[in-house]
């Protein structure tokens, strides 16, 4: 029985799965098409016996055609667009200023807290002190830090 399970077709199987399952602890939508590749290879190998040589090349080639064919329209459907919470017309350059937002952890001078913007928590930088709930103004972006100040 273990015999079986040392064919090529499961192995593969196995290893395609395994990549599937690494996908999960390693976000990044690169290693679930060689999982597929995997997979694919495996399938193949149940109709077509095929040489190792021949099995590598097939995992190979239909892992990087489905990564470049497949990967920047799954990743869109992964992430999602959500029509209610954002707006392409909109920061569609990420600029947020002139933003009103709101203090979700005090910030001070020298010490960062946090905001909220369109559902979203960010890092906030200010040359004042503001308390949680505070409404306030974002003045400029500096990569995932929003600076703000007080509303007058």
């Amino acid at each position: 029985m273990m015999s079986s399970f040392m064919q090529p077709q499961y192995l593969w199987a196995i290893v395609g799965i395994l990549l599937l399952l690494a996908e999960l602890g390693i976000p990044g939508l690169i290693i679930f098409f060689f999982g597929l590749g995997a997979l694919l290879t495996s399938v193949v190998l149940f109709v077509v016996p095929l040489g190792l040589n021949q099995q590598l090349v097939l995992f190979l080639v239909s892992s990087l055609l489905m990564l470049v064919g497949l990967r920047r329209w799954l990743k869109n459907v992964f992430t999602g667009f959500i029509a209610n919470k954002q707006n392409l017309e909109v920061n569609a350059d990420g600029d947020f200023t002139g933003k009103i937002v709101v203090v979700l952890e005090a910030i001070a001078p020298g010490r960062d807290g946090k905001v909220e913007l369109n559902g979203t928590d960010w890092r906030a930088a200010s040359d004042e002190s503001l308390a949680p709930g505070e409404r306030v103004t974002v003045t400029r972006q500096d990569n995932l830090t929003l600076f703000v100040k007080g509303q007058a």
